[in-house]
């Protein structure tokens, strides 16, 4: 099992904010386990991200103008530990 960060946003009523999120999570060596998006608020959830990607994503979403808050709940799992001694 791969480790899997989850990140809970809320965004904007802008018509492309999803869009803007999905684009930047996208760019990263990971894959896209869950999406949820209910009203403002959006569920993320990143499979095979490494600790340092999963900081730099979370980073890149904050930064973002139609992020207004950002929950991140770094990998978990039972191999997330061990996957992140192997990776580096």
């Amino acid at each position: 099992m791969r480790r899997v960060d989850i990140y809970v946003l809320r965004l904007a009523p802008e018509p492309d904010a999803l869009v803007r999120v999905l684009t930047v999570a996208a760019r990263l060596p990971g894959a896209i386990r869950s999406l949820s998006h209910v009203e403002a608020y959006t569920r993320l959830e990143m499979r095979g991200l490494t600790f340092e990607f999963g900081q730099l994503l979370a980073a890149r979403l904050r930064a973002l103008p139609c992020v207004s808050a950002l929950h991140y709940l770094e990998g978990h799992g039972p191999a997330a530990q061990t996957l992140d001694k192997v990776a580096s």
